[in-house]
């Protein structure tokens, strides 16, 4: 609700009120009030609700546009009965809090060239730690002097962006959402007022839509779809899909599992599926009732995308008609090399084999680095680095099938979350990245980093000047001899005293002898 209300006073059209209430409502929700239970689901077309627990093919579902939800917030705001008097006090600082938050990664996040020639306002921050340093910022983000000074330096960072890419390590960030963001706090506000200290009281609820939608996102590892979706095709008995959808996922899980929404969770074991949300009752399913509900959404064809089934579908026309053509005996002629089976969903198949690939050459080339391995939105490890990472990192440890190699631990994290997670894994192992670089639609390239752990750093760093200066600290080829022993106690006997006469208590305590020390601490005790 902060967001919305920090949203809401910039004064916008309905039309972008709209557009922004979109880009922030995700799949579904479900809530119980003393007048029943309303399931939502967060649509292109806008938010549509129903009295039964699912709204997203309910045909009676009542469809609310996006439009029409930001009129009535409106008005629910002008009113004083969309959030609390605590809430609307709060949004201005949550908003700036956020944006903070986001450019200190950003800021964090420059080459080592670029460090010092960009956002250069942020480097006045006298704090030295994340969240001390994003709370000055937010602060400073308050003066409208410092913003003007900051949106200046920030446009020069985009317009050098858009030249050279390498400006960042990684590219997960969204500069123009950034920029935009940091504009709208120079705009007017309208401020609302409530006398509500609470709001009516709620419950919530994980709607069925949220599960199927879960569900249809596959096991977790690429190529899961392609190769649930055949095997459900075929004529198997239920505890066989059970047994196969055991062995797909494996024993792990994720976060922001349930409507991207953070608190929600996946787990799955040999038991079968669960699910976490905030606020929410858990929700468990066996494996057969998984079973049950994949079929279920394979015969209503929701379990693929249209492009996935399309694509399905071509390549299983493609795969019939090689087999049919190899079948053909050849008179006169040798038979040709047998033909291999085409993949299921050619995206995600050939996903897999250059996936191994990659990953291979990248610890191949650091065997004793960490390696985190960009997959979409997630960094994922494998085999021994996925143990120790685990370990250290409090994630998850799960199986991956991987061909002709079987099915080999793993584990990962979202890739927003890189930066702490490899922060952590640095204070003992030396880490190497590979990181997914976007150039348009059609093309991305991958991007290795390496980074040592903060021993070997400052190893590395000692060993650099004693080349340098030598093991003793003066230069190893220096032209001059050494300073004698007395024109180094001439050097720094000012720097010594200094320093001792700004400690009291050691000039006092020099400043006796041992018997007037002891008649000191004498008379002081007879006082006492």
């Amino acid at each position: 609700r902060e967001r919305v209300v920090a949203e809401f006073s910039k004064q916008k059209s309905t039309e972008e009120n709209a557009a922004y209430l979109q880009s922030v409502f995700h799949g579904g929700n479900g809530i119980t009030t003393e007048n029943g239970s309303i399931t939502a689901w967060y649509a292109e077309d806008g938010i549509h609700l129903s009295r039964t627990k699912s709204a997203r093919y309910d045909n009676s579902a009542q469809i609310v546009s996006w439009e029409s939800a930001a009129e009535r917030i409106g008005q629910l705001l002008d009113e004083g009965s969309f959030a609390t008097n605590v809430e609307l006090a709060e949004a201005p600082g949550y908003e700036t809090s956020r944006l903070a938050e986001k450019l200190w990664h950003l800021a964090h996040d420059f080459s080592e060239e670029a460090q010092g020639n960009f956002l250069l306002s942020l480097k006045e921050n006298p704090k030295i730690s994340f969240p001390d340093e994003t709370e000055w910022l937010s602060q400073e983000l308050t003066d409208p002097a410092f913003r003007a000074k900051l949106s200046e330096e920030y446009k020069g960072f985009m317009e050098a962006y858009a030249v050279d890419r390498e400006i960042l390590r990684f590219h997960y960030h969204r500069p123009k959402e950034i920029a935009a963001t940091l504009a709208d706090l120079d705009l007017p506000r309208k401020t609302f007022e409530t006398q509500l200290s609470d709001l009516p009281a709620t419950k919530f609820f994980i709607t069925e839509d949220e599960i199927d939608a879960a569900l249809s996102n596959g096991s977790g590892f690429a190529g899961g779809k392609s190769r649930i979706y055949p095997f459900f095709l075929e004529n198997h008995t239920t505890k066989e899909k059970a047994d196969f959808l055991k062995k797909e996922y494996g024993i792990g899980g994720h976060s922001h599992a349930l409507s991207r929404a953070t608190g929600s969770d996946e787990w799955h074991d040999g038991k079968g599926v669960g699910y976490k949300k905030t606020d929410c009752p858990d929700v468990k399913l066996t494996w057969e009732k998984v079973v049950s509900r994949i079929t279920d959404l394979i015969r209503k064809d929701r379990y693929l995308t249209p492009e996935q089934l399309q694509a399905y579908e071509k390549t299983k026309a493609e795969a019939e008609l090689a087999e049919s053509n190899q079948a053909e005996p050849l008179t006169g002629t040798a038979q040709p090399e047998p033909m291999l089976e085409a993949p299921i969903i050619p995206q995600e198949k050939s996903q897999d084999s250059s996936f191994i690939d990659a990953y291979n050459d990248t610890k191949a080339q650091h065997p004793n680095d960490i390696v985190l391995f960009q997959m979409g939105d997630f960094f994922e490890m494998y085999g021994e680095d996925a143990k120790t990472a685990a370990a250290e990192l409090n994630l998850n440890l799960t199986t991956r099938a991987v061909p002709g190699a079987g099915r080999v631990e793993m584990c990962g994290f979202p890739a927003h979350t890189l930066e702490q997670m490899t922060d952590k894994l640095r204070d003992k192992y030396d880490v190497t990245i590979s990181a997914v670089q976007e150039y348009g639609a059609e093309r991305q390239e991958r991007q290795v980093y390496s980074m040592l752990s903060i021993d070997h750093e400052a190893e590395q760093a000692i060993d650099a000047h004693e080349a340098e200066f030598g093991a003793d600290g003066y230069r190893a080829f220096r032209e001059q001899p050494a300073p004698s022993v007395k024109e180094q106690f001439a050097q720094y006997r000012p720097i010594v005293m200094a320093a001792i006469t700004e400690d009291t208590a050691y000039r006092n305590a020099c400043g006796h002898t041992d018997h007037e020390n002891a008649v000191i601490e004498g008379n002081a005790a007879v006082r006492r």
